[in-house]
């Protein structure tokens, strides 16, 4: 069975959005997204003895989720004057379970702006962005932004806290301050078998894929390309996630080509790191904008722990691992070649010929991978790569670097890392980044696609993608058709290589 959900920060919101797939041998939806719920709202808290199986709830009104107020949601809830919002609002339902034992997990997802805490049968089981001692009339530790708002928060229960018969959860959603403009609120319960671990297309046997849409890149292999690069540049240290094309179709729905591949995990099929045993030895992050473990001194926005997660059993690990990147970010803040005593310099040579290759306008800011093996350095992991290859609209050309984070600095102001970066450019355009050998690529890529090309782009025409943010409407350099897209980007790929070739020694 699988288990398909929207995944993605910034492009959860796309019509034709990505998705993560988890698969287990079964599954049962106890609370689905959208249920309909009781709720308490108003300056007045709840009788203490809400949030207990029994009490009765009747009188409270009820609406399906997402519900709240100031957005546009399903059920609007009374928010009271716009300059003192109640500091939380409360949420009851109801389920039913027959076998509690055929679970191995239960699976909590939330949406909740900007704080919450949830009982299960009378028992905490979850407390976000929250004190310890919260109450009623406490404000949440962190605030929601605008982009997060949407974001479902995945936990994992024990099925223990399920009992047979009637079950009872209650939530209550805080807000950061009084003055906060919207409040929204949705959660799922999922009652699962063990997870299923098959080897998919010879990419190694997991139960955790993504299923990426590539709705803004018009061309539909940027990403691929990019990871493909990475991992012909050669050895076990050069991981990047493998994808295979499919096409999708969900409830009936034709949702056109997407690629099938692995996100960066810890897992033999992937990258085969040395487990922790109780310190980090071994630890993959990735830097966004927030809801991390470690704020970044030599870029913009936090570490997220990817292995080892983000709980408060592996809290002393994470210690660990932000003391390590704080010990980096002093030499890189020095511009001291020990930042390589705990970066892999050749890692980053590789990791900042493909981003300049590519000219990509997130490189250094946003989805950052690096992961370390038992106690080694750090190396990275291309990811996202949507926009690319003469995107964004503010500078379609094939000439100049991309802007610099702190830490990119540091990378060029390095007399060895300089060195290397040009001897190694010049050893990979002999082999595998010569013209010819990348536009062969993107002719395979293409001769797979073959009919597909023209179902997707039927079902997702060129002219109608945009991506608008910051008020602008269309952030993609202007193309009427995927034609066209692609006659300006094959042009493009040998001029940016020529325009590094006589540049990179300027970096």
């Amino acid at each position: 069975m699988a288990m398909v959900e929207i995944r993605g920060r910034s492009s959860s919101a796309f019509v034709k959005p990505p998705y993560s797939v988890e698969l287990r041998r079964h599954a049962l939806w106890l609370v689905s997204p959208g249920a309909s719920w009781r709720y308490h709202d108003g300056a007045d808290p709840p009788p203490e003895t809400w949030n207990q199986p029994g009490f009765d709830d009747g009188s409270w009104p009820a609406g399906p989720a997402p519900l709240g107020y100031g957005d546009s949601l399903v059920t609007m809830v009374d928010g009271g004057p716009a300059d003192a919002h109640p500091a939380s609002v409360a949420f009851r339902l109801e389920f039913d379970v027959d076998d509690p034992g055929r679970f191995e997990e239960a699976i909590l997802s939330i949406v909740a702006d900007d704080g919450a805490e949830v009982w299960l049968n009378g028992e905490t089981v979850l407390r976000w962005h929250l004190a310890a001692d919260a109450g009623a009339d406490s404000w949440a530790t962190q605030v929601v932004s605008d982009e997060f708002e949407d974001d479902w928060q995945k936990f994992s229960l024990s099925p223990a806290t399920l009992r047979v018969g009637t079950n009872t959860l209650a939530v209550r959603v805080h807000q950061a301050n009084p003055t906060s403009s919207d409040l929204r609120f949705d959660l799922s319960l999922l009652g699962s078998g063990g997870r299923d671990r098959p080897d998919l297309f010879g990419m190694g046997a997991e139960d955790d894929w993504i299923l990426q849409s590539a709705y803004i890149d018009r061309l539909l292999w940027r990403n691929k390309l990019a990871y493909d690069l990475f991992q012909s540049y050669g050895g076990a240290e050069r991981w990047a996630g493998e994808q295979v094309y499919c096409e999708l179709t969900m409830d009936g729905d034709y949702r056109g080509v997407y690629l099938l591949g692995e996100a960066p995990r810890r897992s033999e099929g992937r990258l085969d790191l040395v487990p922790n045993l109780g310190d980090a030895a071994s630890f993959i992050i990735k830097l966004d904008e927030e809801g991390g473990f470690h704020t970044s001194a030599v870029s913009y926005g936090e570490w997220q722990a990817v292995y080892p997660r983000a709980t408060e059993e592996h809290s002393a690990a994470l210690a660990e691992v932000s003391a390590y990147l704080s010990g980096w970010e002093t030499e890189v803040l020095a511009n001291s070649e020990g930042q390589w005593d705990y970066l892999d310099i050749d890692s980053a040579v590789d990791w900042i010929l493909t981003e300049e290759l590519f000219k990509n306008n997130d490189a250094y800011f946003l989805s950052i991978y690096l992961w370390r093996d038992n106690y080694g350095k750090m190396h990275f992991i291309p990811w996202d790569f949507d926009l690319t290859l003469g995107y964004p609209y503010t500078d379609c050309s094939a000439e100049g670097f991309v802007g610099r984070a702190t830490f990119v600095d540091a990378f060029a102001r390095s007399p060895r890392f300089k060195d290397r970066l040009i001897s190694r450019r010049a050893e990979l355009r002999e082999d595998p980044l010569t013209d010819a050998a990348i536009l062969a690529r993107i002719g395979a890529y293409e001769a797979t696609l073959g009919p597909a090309l023209a179902r997707n782009f039927e079902r997702w025409p060129v002219d109608e993608i945009v991506l608008s943010w910051g008020g602008v409407d269309n952030w993609l350099c202007p193309a009427s058709s995927w034609e066209e897209e692609h006659e300006r980007v094959l042009a493009w790929i040998p001029a940016r290589t020529a325009w590094l070739d006589a540049w990179i020694n300027t970096f």
